[in-house]
């Protein structure tokens, strides 16, 4: 869920950091890190959360598997 209270921290929804290039991090008090890195200053953004993408429907159904 994208706002339990139970968070794990990762600087890659914390309010200090922000997006870097090479899928990086750039933390306010610590420079350059991992996005799953974490420390002591962690505050969660639940605006910077970016949720798991929803599965995608079957397409390829043929009808006479709904035919009664």
């Amino acid at each position: 869920m994208l706002f339990r209270k139970e968070i794990e921290p990762a600087c890659a929804y914390c309010s200090f950091g922000r997006r870097g290039e090479d899928d990086g991090v750039i933390c306010l008090r610590r420079g350059v890190v991992s996005p799953w890195d974490k420390c002591g200053r962690f505050r969660y953004d639940p605006l910077l959360r970016v949720p798991e993408a929803e599965p995608q429907p079957v397409t390829d159904v043929d009808p006479e598997d709904f035919r009664l």
